[in-house]
């Protein structure tokens, strides 16, 4: 994907008084991971260094992240080194929003799961298991990772849904504060509307979970 795709909802965002960073980050087949969580880590640092020029306040930054950007949000949130490389850590994070997200990379799937997967991970099941999220939820993890706001489309495909309601029973067992919401009648793709519609449910519940940490 690329950001321009969410220009609409950072600009109703940015109506509602918060300073918005969209980012992009390098895509495979071009690279492979780590490239494209080392890209957001990047970001992150930036806009945490020079936010306070755009009225921003450092000390109170949120990642979002749709897709593919859900899992890398999380996976930087999980496993510090990314941030760690910058003098960062999870806890330097307010807070978490996911949106139709997966969180475990699995290298058994076959089919088109597995040849668009093997362009961003490679063949290597180790590389595999360390871009999945809960593999990195350990107690020390679970005391420093933030507030998460995961949602999901109650239309979307079985694997979303699975993924979703996994990554919460994790959460659950770690005892990480999360907060959910479920797109009515929505899939994967057709959410953009919700979330520039400063009415909708969702946009009343990121307003609300950003406010209450």
């Amino acid at each position: 994907g690329d950001k321009k795709q969410y220009r609409e909802m950072a600009s109703s965002l940015a109506g509602n008084g918060l300073t918005i960073v969209l980012i992009n980050y390098r895509l495979s087949p071009m690279v492979k991971f780590p490239s494209h969580i080392e890209d957001v880590a990047s970001a992150i640092y930036w806009t945490k260094s020079s936010i306070g020029t755009y009225n921003g306040n450092k000390e109170n930054i949120y990642l979002m992240g749709h897709s593919a950007g859900g899992h890398l949000i999380s996976l930087l949130l999980f496993d510090n080194a990314y941030l760690e490389k910058y003098e960062m850590a999870p806890s330097d994070i307010a807070g978490a929003i996911t949106i139709s997200s997966v969180f475990e990379i699995k290298p058994q799937e076959g089919g088109a799961t597995k040849k668009y997967l093997g362009m961003v991970f490679g063949e290597n099941d180790t590389i595999w298991e360390k871009a999945t999220c809960k593999n990195h939820i350990d107690t020390e993890t679970k005391n420093k990772v933030p507030p998460f706001l995961i949602s999901w489309g109650k239309e979307e495909e079985k694997l979303i849904v699975d993924e979703s309601l996994s990554i919460l029973d994790e959460f659950k067992d770690s005892k990480i504060k999360f907060q959910t919401y479920i797109f009515n009648g929505k899939d994967h793709y057709v959410f953009k509307n919700d979330l520039k519609d400063v009415k909708s449910g969702f946009f009343e519940k990121l307003m609300q979970f950003m406010e209450n940490q």
